[in-house]
């Protein structure tokens, strides 16, 4: 994230983990402790993230709440676009269940009149999605990519590259100028892949990246 956007969203004086930390004394307590990894584990900037992904038709980009999509979107397309790649990207948002279908879903969950009693809402993720609509997105067969992005982009059912898209929990704690109302975060970072896929990380300095290979 840059210097504009972190002034623009980032409403906190806590530093954010510096891309190339400097050198510790061994007797010194190491605020960013390292850890040796295999070569091309881990990437910097969204051209490495770019690279990864070129060769494949179909990639999802899966993450977060609070996730900054139009500026993750707008910087690794310009990336691609460097590169002469030709992208279409699809928001999953645009397969929720209507409004009115997910406020019944969520109003047992709200506690009525009260929202002290509300509770912790079950419902799974999918169940905010219409299944017609998420069946019916297809990738376009006139440009090298079709990234289908957003909350659940995972859900669909797609050979390719998944990508997530996550936040750590210190950003999360950040809390953001007219987001949510809530509290959430503008570092992005990406979950390592689980242990038994075939994956990688990528990182941005700002972003990272998680891939995983179906």
């Amino acid at each position: 994230m840059n210097s504009c956007l972190s002034a623009q969203y980032r409403k906190t004086t806590q530093k954010l983990l510096p891309r190339q930390p400097s050198a510790t004394e061994s007797t010194s307590y190491d605020l960013y402790p390292t850890f040796p990894v295999a070569p091309d584990v881990i990437g910097r900037g969204f051209d490495k993230i770019a690279e990864r992904i070129i060769g494949h038709r179909k990639v999802r980009i899966d993450g977060y709440v609070g996730v900054f999509w139009n500026h993750f979107r707008q910087a690794l397309e310009q990336a691609f676009t460097d590169k002469g790649i030709t992208t279409t990207w699809v928001d999953v948002s645009e397969a929720y269940r209507d409004p009115d279908a997910i406020a019944a879903l969520t109003e047992p969950y709200l506690g009525g009149d009260d929202p002290l009693f509300g509770k912790r809402c079950d419902r799974q993720l999918a169940d905010f999605f219409d299944t017609d609509r998420l069946e019916s997105i297809r990738p376009a067969e006139s440009v090298d990519c079709t990234i289908l992005f957003g909350c659940g982009a995972g859900l669909v059912e797609w050979d390719g590259p998944l990508v997530y898209v996550d936040l750590p929990k210190n950003e999360s704690a950040v809390p953001l100028a007219g987001r949510f109302g809530t509290q959430s975060g503008n570092r992005l970072s990406l979950l390592p892949p689980s242990s038994n896929t075939n994956g990688s990380i990528l990182s941005t300095g700002r972003f990272s990246i998680a891939t995983r290979r179906n």
